[in-house]
């Protein structure tokens, strides 16, 4: 990464680099950076946010360590959570979709059925949580064409 210059990332999708802590870039996707905006000061009771302020609510966030409290998931908040959310059994990772969890993978998402992970009995968060209430809020993130036919 080059100091003082965008940063040079680049995700499966866009429900990747949310799980990872990201926002949508206000220069080069300036309209969903403003609908990623709006959705988050909605579930935050204010008026609006700028970049710098999302940023201060994300980047605690994003470091926090999988184990941490805010991160575990009961059986009732994994049906709970909005599609676009990626969650881990420890070991692989799952996009929430409206069809059911489609296994991520570097390519794209891979087909999963429900004994796939019918054993797993914890489960982690990923997205963090201030992105989990922008996709309850309304936000629709762009995905992998893969995730719709993996899910089915």
């Amino acid at each position: 990464m080059q100091p003082g210059r965008y940063t040079e990332l680049f995700f499966l999708d866009e429900a990747t680099a949310f799980a990872a802590g990201h926002r949508p870039c206000f220069e080069c996707r300036r309209a969903e950076a403003l609908a990623f905006s709006q959705a988050l000061a909605r579930s935050r009771g204010v008026d609006q946010l700028g970049a710098d302020a999302i940023d201060q609510i994300l980047k605690p966030e994003r470091t926090r360590p999988a184990d941490h409290p805010s991160r575990l998931l009961t059986e009732e908040q994994l049906e709970l959570l909005p599609e676009g959310a990626i969650i881990s059994d420890g070991a692989r990772y799952f996009l929430v979709t409206a069809g059911g969890l489609a296994q991520w993978g570097f390519g794209g998402y891979l087909e999963t059925n429900a004994s796939d992970f019918a054993s797993t009995r914890h489960w982690q968060l990923i997205t963090p949580p201030a992105i989990i209430e922008v996709l309850r809020h309304g936000y629709r993130p762009i995905l992998h064409p893969t995730a719709a036919k993996a899910a089915d």
